[in-house]
């Protein structure tokens, strides 16, 4: 996923509760098998997005937590690929 193309596709959409529903779908995809760079990807790009500073205000705790476990999934990944390399 490209992050500018996101911010081109949100223009000035990106309201709370439009990033409050992106979340709550995110924190319902159930973890597994498949790949799951792309959340981080998305996060990325939504905080990218024109108005996300305001939207991001009004998040809860709830919400909140769904962003931190992405984000410590991917840690973990790039702590494990690091590990394999020795770096």
């Amino acid at each position: 996923m490209d992050p500018s193309k996101l911010v081109e596709f949100m223009g000035d959409s990106l309201t709370p509760d439009l990033l409050s529903l992106i979340l709550a779908e995110l924190d319902s995809e159930e973890e597994g098998h498949e790949e799951e760079g792309w959340k981080f990807e998305l996060l990325e790009g939504l905080g990218e997005c024109r108005r996300f500073g305001t939207a991001r205000m009004m998040l809860g705790e709830e919400e909140v937590g769904v962003v931190r476990r992405v984000m410590e999934g991917m840690e973990r990944r790039v702590k494990g690929a690091r590990g394999k390399w020795e770096v």
